[in-house]
């Protein structure tokens, strides 16, 4: 199994073990401390590390610097938003509602924060796409077949962090958009199947729509997981 590969299903089981497993555990016993632990202390470093490492496999066959500077400032744009997020968090959650500087807070915590975070990770995937355009490496039957298994994981908890973040609606705007690019370049150049990293991104656009769509049918809207089941 080659280097990328790895990375991308080591990522998919750190958002099972670092984020399925702790939420899980947030609804049945009421309590969100572990999960948030995890999210700031596991899931937040292990994606930078894990998306730095692929861009750094990736840019071997890039030329095009801007691509190099265009990922950094996605990935520090990520970290920023978790800081923006996790610092608003701490204060919003200490006032109460109608008091003085309630409303910043909570904009700072719940709209901007988010907005920033989900922004930075998914600029951060897409330059890493716009780095394999063209090019291939040719995954075989086994790779793919982790890779799916993968992007079930990753994709679904995507749709459900963006659910929870309140900005679902704008990421199926543009992850429609993107959907459609993906498939006018694949019928343009058939050969983007074969790249492990277009694989993988085509099929995280699916499932993140296939979860997303479903959680709406079941749940009968994009109500917050945290509000559904009042953790």
């Amino acid at each position: 199994m080659r280097y990328r590969v790895k990375l991308v299903v080591l990522l998919s089981l750190i958002c099972l073990l670092c984020g399925y497993v702790p939420y899980s555990l947030a609804i049945l016993f009421k309590n969100p401390t572990l999960a948030d632990f995890c999210d700031i202390f596991i899931m937040l470093p292990s994606f930078f590390f894990i998306t730095y490492m692929l861009h750094e496999d990736f840019m071997k066959e890039v030329r095009r610097k801007w691509m190099h500077y265009a990922f950094l400032a996605s990935l520090l744009l990520f970290v920023e938003g978790h800081g923006i997020h996790w610092a608003a968090n701490q204060i919003h959650n200490e006032m109460l509602s109608g008091e003085r500087g309630f409303e910043i807070a909570y904009f700072l915590d719940e709209i901007l924060g988010h907005i920033v975070v989900f922004s930075g990770l998914y600029l951060s995937l897409f330059f890493l796409l716009i780095m394999r355009i063209g090019k291939r490496d040719n995954i075989n039957r086994k790779e793919k077949s982790l890779l799916i298994l993968s992007d079930g994981i990753s994709g679904s908890y995507l749709a459900v962090g963006m659910i929870e973040g309140q900005v679902i609606i704008y990421f199926l705007i543009v992850g429609a958009i993107v959907l459609i690019f993906l498939a006018f370049m694949i019928f343009k150049r058939r050969m983007l199947i074969n790249d492990s990293w277009t694989f993988f991104y085509l099929f995280y656009h699916i499932f993140f729509f296939f979860f997303a769509f479903l959680y709406y049918f079941l749940f009968g809207g994009f109500t917050e997981p945290s509000k559904l089941f009042g953790f």
